[in-house]
């Protein structure tokens, strides 16, 4: 994402959350209700956060509307148990005694702002937060027609519902799901299962959907044209598809100075409707699931 910079024509907003009450946990909630430029025209929402969740709902109106919290550096555990670690301070221990001033007779005083910077031209909303230390939950409401392209470095997931544009998403150890989608997706997780329910199956672009550790779980309306060819490296693959599975023998070359390697097979593909365009499901360790609805 770029740099923000102000220009002629930019709308730039930095939202700053109240002081937290003692004792809550979240901040208080930051409403902003953004107009685009040209509301007859569909917009392109970029988010990118350090460390975060989002969820992001498709909705008949033509304006972008922005909630936003943060969670004050907290653990959370997973459905597998693994802990997310939102919050990365030095504690004392860590830090150098003799070169620390003294705190003697002060109180810590927790910085419970939350900033986000937001700018829209032309219908390119960039919402964006470089703030490694604590996790802000976002929640936002686009026009259905909207495209999107979400990074999430770390967090608890990243939801998406009823968005029918491109939509390009890049998450470390976040769980990725997207439902009711029409455009073509290309989204890839490192650590976490990602699942993916098509309401249509575009046709005009390929998808491409990768996870290095972790489950592909998706789901294709009867009618989908498309030629569906799955890579698992270590993992099975459950069909549910009217078509079978075909091993093909694809052959991938790579030349690197004076080295050249030579990849024959390794996927399955199967073609349905006349399998149109394609759909590329690809996982390093973890199993596939392709359902038909």
């Amino acid at each position: 994402m770029k740099n923000v910079e102000i220009v002629k024509g930019l709308k730039l907003v930095t939202l700053l959350a109240a002081m937290l009450v003692p004792n809550q946990l979240m901040a208080k909630e930051v409403i902003h209700q953004l107009k685009l430029s040209d509301p007859s025209k569909p917009a392109k929402v970029d988010i990118s956060l350090m460390v975060g969740n989002v969820i992001v709902e498709g909705y008949s109106g033509n304006e972008v509307e922005i909630r936003a919290d943060k969670i004050e550096g907290q653990s959370k555990k997973n459905k597998k148990g693994s802990s997310y670690v939102y919050s990365y301070r030095t504690s004392d221990k860590d830090s150098d005694k003799k070169t620390k001033p003294s705190i003697k007779g002060l109180k810590k005083v927790a910085n419970s702002s939350l900033k986000l910077e937001i700018e829209e031209e032309d219908n390119e909303v960039q919402i964006e937060s470089h703030n490694s230390r604590d996790m802000i939950a976002l929640k936002l409401r686009v026009p259905k027609n909207s495209s999107l392209e979400i990074s999430v470095h770390r967090g608890d997931d990243i939801t998406i519902n009823n968005v029918h544009g491109e939509i390009e998403v890049e998450a470390g150890g976040v769980p990725i799901t997207a439902l009711g989608i029409k455009g073509p997706i290309v989204a890839e997780s490192a650590r976490s299962d990602l699942k993916v329910v098509f309401a249509e199956f575009n046709t005009e672009k390929p998808s491409s959907l990768t996870v290095h550790r972790g489950n592909i779980d998706i789901t294709l309306p009867k009618n989908a044209s498309a030629e569906v060819q799955v890579k698992s490296y270590d993992g099975d693959l459950y069909s549910g598809l009217p078509a079978e599975f075909k091993s093909i023998d694809q052959v991938e070359k790579q030349e690197s100075g004076k080295k050249q390697q030579i990849v024959i097979g390794g996927a399955m593909s199967a073609k349905v409707n006349g399998g149109k365009q394609k759909l590329l499901l690809n996982t390093y360790r973890g199993d596939v699931f392709v359902r038909n609805k």
